[in-house]
């Protein structure tokens, strides 16, 4: 709201300029929601949180980031709705944006190429690190078949079980 010779008194600028805030927020969530409904269905939702919801209690899910917009998928009863925040990369507020839907899109694992790349970030089993570990335990085997021909050369039992030839002689 423009005043430019300060006759609206800073109470009644604050108050119209969070009613456009609000508009302007609420317009592009309501634009963002659309676009999701006819992508994903009309499960989708795009609401605001409030400052007072705390994550955890009642019910209310850990994902929730208190007084930030989220994009909400209301599951089939008896599963509560599910949350992804909206939320800037250093993780502070961000309107509602055509980037959400990017942004869920690449989450999205229902579609194969994203699934199979999540799943090979999680891999715990190191593929990549196959032909180290098969040199390492071919080095443990050879040491170990090394090992044991020394043992053979010693006289007697050689090493290969206890004996008591030394303290007998």
């Amino acid at each position: 709201m423009d005043d430019p010779f300060g006759l609206i008194p800073p109470d009644i600028r604050a108050k119209y300029e969070k009613a456009e805030w609000v508009e302007k927020a609420s317009t592009a969530g309501r634009a963002l929601e659309k676009e999701l409904k006819s992508i994903y269905g009309r499960e989708m939702e795009v609401v605001i949180v409030g400052q007072r919801v705390k994550p955890g209690e009642n019910g209310v899910p850990e994902t929730v980031v208190p007084g930030c917009w989220h994009v909400r998928r209301n599951n089939p009863p008896p599963a509560l709705p599910t949350y992804m925040a909206i939320l800037n990369e250093d993780g502070g507020y961000r309107e509602p944006d055509a980037r959400v839907i990017a942004e869920l899109e690449a989450r999205n694992l229902r579609n194969p190429k994203v699934m199979q790349e999540t799943l090979s970030k999680t891999r715990t089993d190191q593929p990549h690190l196959k032909p180290a570990r098969d040199l390492y335990k071919e080095q443990r085997h050879d040491q170990l078949n090394e090992d044991f021909r020394a043992a053979r050369r010693v006289r007697g039992e050689g090493g290969l079980k206890k004996g008591y030839a030394g303290k007998r002689g």
